[in-house]
């Protein structure tokens, strides 16, 4: 807990430093990626601007304004792509280059599974967003796979589909959406947090 404790005030800290004019509004930790990584939000009851701080990197970026924190298990080892989802869903804040700088990522439209309609799955049926090997898994509890590509190409890491769509979708040539993960890579001695985690109090 010291160990926490002590990285937390040192996030903080190097935020402060590179982004000194936050310096007079709330900030919490809302999620470590581990030792030296973390989303810092800045704002009251849990809304405002996020942020990405590499303490060992030591720079801050900022991720997007007015942004409220998805509830369900967020899982994310991955360091070079960095994938953070809106908690509606309604799309993504996405790194390619370990955190410097973030796009916007999507579900491809018609990307959904064939039993349900829509895009993308619904916020109540996510199990888990698990970010591994540099691409997204959403997990449901129908046992449907959405995922993003393998990391190469133009525009690997930025759309999003259900496994069982990529047929019936125009992607026989592209490469990154071939030959996909049928189940979610199994995690290993992850040190991160598996939530993100917020005091509305505040």
């Amino acid at each position: 807990m010291k160990r926490l404790a002590k990285g937390l005030t040192t996030l903080v800290f190097c935020l402060l430093v590179v982004m000194p004019a936050y310096a007079e509004l709330d900030r919490q930790v809302i999620y470590l990626f581990g030792d030296d990584r973390a989303l810092v939000l800045v704002g009251n009851k849990c809304q405002g601007t996020l942020f990405y701080v590499d303490n060992k990197q030591k720079f801050a970026t900022q991720v997007t304004t007015g942004f409220d924190l998805p509830l369900f298990p967020f899982i994310h080892p991955s360091k070079q792509y960095i994938a953070i989802p809106y908690s509606d869903l309604s799309g993504f804040r996405v790194s390619k280059d370990g955190g410097r700088t973030f796009e916007r990522a999507r579900f491809l439209p018609g990307g959904g599974a064939e039993e349900f309609k829509g895009n993308h799955p619904l916020v109540k049926d996510v199990v888990s967003f698990t970010v591994v090997g540099d691409q997204g898994f959403f997990l449901t509890k129908q046992n449907y796979i959405y995922l993003s590509s393998k990391p190469f190409g133009e525009r690997w890491g930025l759309d999003y589909l259900a496994l069982n769509a990529v047929p019936r979708k125009t992607l026989s040539s592209e490469e990154n959406f071939q030959n996909l993960p049928t189940s979610v890579p199994e995690v290993k001695d992850y040190k991160g947090w598996t939530h993100m985690q917020c005091d509305p109090t505040r």
